[in-house]
C-alpha cells in the first residue's frame, strides 16, 4: 500500500472515531416520564384522556408510567410549551382518581 493511501485510510478512521465519540449521541435528546404518586399534589391540572391527545409524549409517558419516552428532536419546541406545563404551579396532572408528576429531561 502507498503512503497517500494509508493516510487517507487512517485520517477516515480518526474522523469516524471523533464522530462517534463526540457528535453523534443516540440517547442526546428530550425525555418526558410520568410518575404515579400516591399522595395528592398540592398543584395539579385535571385533564382527560381525550385531552392528552393534543399531547402525545405525555399521553404515551402516562400510558407506560416510570418510563421515558423520547420526544423526537422537531417536537421538542411544542412538548416544552405545553398548556400543562405553562398553566400550572406543578408538573402534575390528575387523570381520573390517579395523579401523575411529569419529569422533562434534556440528556446530552
Amino acid at each position: 500500500m502507498n503512503f497517500e493511501l494509508k493516510m487517507l485510510i487512517g485520517s477516515l478512521f480518526l474522523l469516524a472515531l471523533v464522530f462517534f465519540s463526540f457528535i453523534y449521541q443516540p440517547g442526546a435528546g428530550l425525555y418526558v416520564a410520568a410518575y404515579e404518586v400516591n399522595e395528592t399534589p398540592p398543584n395539579y391540572i385535571e385533564v382527560t384522556m381525550e385531552e392528552l391527545d393534543e399531547y402525545p409524549y405525555i399521553k404515551k409517558a402516562v400510558m407506560q408510567p416510570g418510563k421515558e419516552i423520547k420526544v423526537p428532536t422537531k417536537e421538542q419546541m411544542d412538548v416544552t410549551s405545553y398548556r400543562i406545563f405553562r398553566e400550572s404551579e406543578s408538573d402534575c396532572i390528575k387523570i381520573n382518581d390517579t395523579y401523575y408528576c411529569l419529569s422533562l429531561t434534556f440528556a446530552d
